[in-house]
Formats: C-alpha cells, structure tokens, sequence
C-alpha cells in the first residue's frame, strides 16, 4: 500500500518487534520457539520488516521480551549499526523492568542513542506498572509507555464475577457523565489520563475497534473519576 500511493507512508509510524523465535510450516528453519537478541537475528528480522512492508526505513525498532541471555552491549552495538545505515530511526524495548531497562540505556549511552518507549502490559485488569517504577521511569526519561492489551483481555466486557462487575460498573458510571461514550473509550480514557501520557496499542485493523480509541481522546476524565475507576480496579479496595 505505501508503494501504491504517494505520501500514504509519511502519515504512519512503523513501529515493529523483534527476538521472538516463533517456529511452525513457515519457519522450518526455527527448531524452538525461544528468545534470540543476537546481533544477527536483529539484523534479520530488521531486513524482513522492510521487505514485507517495501519500505526503507523502520520509524521505531523493539525488543519484543526480555532475553535472559541478552547481551547489552551486542544490542547496542547492533542498535548503532541500524541507525548509522539509516535502516531504524529509533529504538525501544518491551516488557522491560526499569532495571533492565537502565542496564540497556547504560549500553546505548556511548553510541548517543537512547531508549524511546517501554511497552509493557497495563489495564484495569494488570495494575503493575503503576507501582512498580515502570511508569515512573517513563515519567522521568520522558520516555513513552506503550500499553499492550489496554482492554485486559476482555473479561471486563463480559465476565460476571464480582471484581469485573465492579470494574464495569465503575466504567458505566463514569461514562455516563461523558455523554454516554462505550466503556471501551472509557478505559483507553483511564489509561491516557496518566501523566506519562500512555499510549494505548488495541491490536486491531477492523475500523469499529478503532473507533471507540479515538472517541477516547476526547474523553477528560476528572482526578475523582479516575480514582473511582481505579478502586473498582483495585477490586474495592480504597487507596491507603
């Protein structure tokens, strides 16, 4: 499609991943499906993206799960290489401890470049990155947090236990005062009002899934109605 049409390529982010060895008919070279940071595998998977997308240039290149067997500096001399070939204009990482992701940065640091976004798992559903120093680290790198599976899977809109009936019903509530916007936007709502500005990735093309994302933005929520969502989150358990 970018090759199609002029000026369509400027108008996207590309954003790809890479270090899962996935293995099936169309990888019968993959013996195991396990994590690979190698500086050859990286290299690999960056040429794949730009001949299945028939593009130059990746806007945005991350390591997809953390490798026990990564090697920091490897990453970043392979990071470097990327850039300097004009193939990746950015790097970032994916479900990375602010540990981890400090040891990366220190990697990167004499080659002058720097991680640009974490994604990690955040919703009402997975509440971690608000209190284990993810998100505090975003906040001060200035560095982007990337929510994947913003909605929790889907139980919420489904579920009937008590904890997703709360969630849900915290959700109606407050999208009530919002002029009747879906809970969906209610819930990509919660998530942007953090000041780490998150960005939520909702993992689909179809146009009636995406539409609830942009009604999102438009949807300020007030500090108490964000405390309400995120009690109910807590499973009623009111902040200390």
């Amino acid at each position: 499609a970018f090759a199609l049409k002029d000026g369509l390529r400027e108008k996207f982010t590309i954003v790809t991943k890479c270090n899962i060895v996935l293995t099936g008919e169309r990888r019968p070279n993959h013996k195991m499906h396990m994590y690979n940071t190698s500086k050859e595998y990286i290299l690999k998977a960056v040429e794949h993206s730009l001949h299945d997308l028939k593009i130059s240039t990746l806007d945005v290149l991350l390591i997809h799960r953390v490798d026990p067997l990564m090697d920091p500096a490897e990453v970043a001399e392979t990071f470097a290489e990327l850039k300097s070939c004009g193939k990746v204009k950015y790097f970032g990482v994916s479900n990375f401890s602010p540990r981890l992701f400090d040891t990366l940065e220190a990697a990167l640091a004499p080659h002058n470049i720097h991680l640009v976004c974490n994604q990690v798992e955040i919703s009402l559903k997975h509440l971690d990155a608000l209190t284990d120093g993810t998100l505090d680290q975003c906040l001060q790198l200035s560095v982007a947090p990337m929510a994947w599976s913003p909605f929790g899977g889907g139980a919420i809109f489904t579920d009937q236990d008590e904890h997703n009936s709360k969630i849900r019903d915290a959700l109606q509530t407050v999208a009530a005062q919002h002029g009747n916007v879906s809970i969906d936007a209610t819930m990509l709502a919660w998530l942007m009002r953090h000041p780490a500005k998150i960005c939520p990735i909702i993992g689909s093309s179809k146009v009636e899934r995406i539409a609830p994302s942009v009604a999102a933005c438009a949807v300020k929520l007030t500090r108490e109605e964000w405390f309400t969502i995120y009690v109910a989150a807590r499973n009623g358990v009111d902040v200390p």
